[in-house]
């Protein structure tokens, strides 16, 4: 036994090396083993995920437009306010500084005051009269009331207005005990007064006594009829 046990604690160096690079070799072969068993166990445990069919995918993935797409979305889109101008400025006529003419024709006939002065009667044909306006007053000694009118001469125009107090209406005047009549501010005379005759439309009547004062009275004349107008003074 004693000589059995001589040489194995004489072995050379070497040989324990080459031991261990066995051992250690083993031990990485072991772990390699184990290790490719693991991801084999991993995958086979691993859930399984169907990729999706052909129709699914088209309707997942947006498509992509083409250049024909993207222009006619361009094409369609609203086009820019233009800049907006100022307006065209507004010509205002002017009325040149050279005179007009007016002929003026009444029936049956009046007085015509033009801008307050008197020019005469009726019928006055192409009186001159300056560019502008100017207003008119038409008066009748046998009909109470005047005829007003406004009327715009153009330089070198001729203008015609015709007018007729053939319209009047009537009034019929009675004051108790008596009374100084005047229509808008014309005397006419003393109550009673029947029948006399008015130019169409709004008229103020005045009755006047020395002792009994006065009181007015607005009467509205229509066209061939009469109204009658009574007061009493107190």
């Amino acid at each position: 036994m004693v000589a059995s046990a001589a040489p194995t604690a004489n072995r050379p160096p070497v040989y324990v090396g080459t031991l261990l690079m066995g051992g250690l070799v083993a031990v990485v072969f072991s772990l390699s083993l184990a290790t490719s068993w693991w991801r084999e166990a991993e995958l086979q445990n691993f859930p399984t995920v169907e990729s999706p069919s052909s129709s699914n995918a088209a309707q997942q993935t947006p498509p992509v437009p083409d250049a024909w797409s993207v222009a006619s979305s361009v094409w369609k889109l609203p086009a820019p306010l233009a800049a907006m101008s100022p307006p065209p400025p507004v010509e205002i006529p002017v009325i040149g500084s050279g005179p007009g003419y007016l002929t003026v024709v009444v029936e049956p006939w009046a007085r015509v005051a033009i801008d307050g002065d008197t020019v005469g009667e009726t019928p006055l044909a192409s009186l001159e009269l300056s560019a502008g306006t100017h207003s008119i007053v038409l008066e009748n000694d046998h009909i109470v009331g005047v005829i007003r009118d406004e009327i715009v001469i153009e330089s070198g125009a001729r203008v015609t207005r015709r007018y007729s107090f053939s319209d009047a209406g009537y009034l019929s005047l009675v004051a108790i005990p008596w009374a100084d009549v005047s229509v808008d501010g014309r005397s006419i005379g003393q109550t009673p007064l029947g029948r006399v005759a008015v130019s169409e439309g709004s008229h103020s009547v005045r009755f006047v006594h020395p002792e009994l004062g006065e009181t007015e009275r607005d009467v509205i004349v229509v066209p061939g009829q009469t109204t009658l107008v009574k007061v009493q003074l107190q």
